[in-house]
């Protein structure tokens, strides 16, 4: 369950706050509960990331933002204004402050990337000349001037993306909502439009929340992580904090989601060391072998190697023998290496 307790200290840098926040939907086969008792912060100029397994809640959390979704009960505070106590109007004035892109970024074909991006100045009230001009700087912004004229069926899914990004941006919202905005990206497409949400997060000082199911999006580019599961928080904090040292069941097996098929668990121990900045010239497993006479197999990793430094996981199983599990464990403490043993018993 989560605590209540935010790890924001200051009110000031709150942008984001949900107290007490349900949703209750009312169906055929009864009443579901998609939120239960949210309580969450989040800190202006974050990117925070809100993950969990399809049918967690967290698409209906984050539509609880802008109120795309109304909660049952609770509190959506945007900048110390609880949204849920406003008329609408007032609403759809706070609309224009939070921009938000999908999955499948619900362009207007009939109109060019360079239309498409005036349309929500349009909205606005902003003149044609004003939000061609507006428009422009942010095609700038995503790399696309020369794809003004193109229309959606003549760009690619990452273009349309950024398309819809520029669009987002052009009402100069305080904070952008991202739905699963790379799912049906390829891998590489996926990693450019990260780094454009975090150069956009870092220039503009726009908030960000993207939800998504993948673990590496976290770990590329949020500094906030909200894992969400049934409706409820199972656990948040710092992204380096939580996939160093997860606490609640779910999240390590998001973070291992095939360690329950390994046998022989009662004869076999199981690691799971944290790569944290450490060199990556450095021999670690050749070392456990060699140094610690120990015989390990690889069940899993996700490491990149960033100038140099080594950053990400590993799951390594290994005897249970205890003079060899002390030599392995005097090896990672000195050279630093965070690491949790025995995790399949929690999984």
């Amino acid at each position: 369950m989560q605590n209540k307790e935010s790890s924001f200290n200051k009110q000031d840098d709150v942008l984001i706050e949900f107290e007490d926040v349900c949703k209750v939907y009312q169906t055929s086969k009864g009443q579901v509960n998609a939120l239960n008792n949210i309580n969450l912060k989040i800190k202006k100029g974050s990117i925070c990331g809100i993950i969990g397994l399809s049918g967690a809640g967290k698409s209906t959390l984050v539509r609880c933002i802008n109120l795309l979704e109304k909660p049952t009960s609770g509190k959506v505070i945007l900048n110390g204004v609880n949204l849920m106590d406003i008329s609408e109007k007032e609403l759809r004035q706070k609309r224009q402050k939070i921009g938000m892109i999908f999955q499948h970024f619900n362009l207007l074909e009939q109109r060019t990337a360079l239309d498409n991006i005036c349309f929500s100045l349009e909205l606005a009230g902003i003149s044609k000349k004003e939000a061609r001009s507006k428009a422009m700087k942010y095609l700038e912004i995503v790399d696309l001037v020369d794809r003004k004229d193109n229309y959606p069926s003549q760009l690619s899914g990452g273009q349309k993306q950024r398309i819809a990004i520029a669009r987002a941006l052009a009402t100069e919202p305080e904070v952008l909502l991202c739905d699963e905005a790379t799912s049906a990206l390829d891998p590489t497409t996926t990693s450019s439009i990260l780094d454009l949400l975090k150069d956009i997060n870092e220039k503009l000082g726009v908030t960000v929340v993207i939800i998504t199911h993948e673990m590496r999006v976290v770990e590329k580019i949020c500094n906030h992580v909200v894992v969400v599961n049934q409706g409820e928080i199972v656990e948040e904090g710092d992204v380096k904090e939580v996939f160093l040292l997860p606490k609640s069941k779910y999240t390590k097996q998001m973070l291992y989601p095939n360690l329950s098929n390994f046998d022989e668990i009662n004869s076999r121990k199981i690691f799971r060391i944290s790569f944290d900045g450490q060199s990556s010239y450095e021999p670690v497993i050749a070392n456990l072998v060699l140094k610690c006479q120990a015989k390990i197999n690889i069940l899993g990793a996700s490491t990149e190697n960033v100038g140099g430094k080594a950053f990400g996981q590993m799951l390594i199983e290994m005897p249970k023998d205890e003079n060899v599990l002390e030599k392995v464990k005097s090896y990672l403490d000195e050279i630093h290496i965070n690491y949790e043993e025995d995790i399949e018993n929690e999984c």
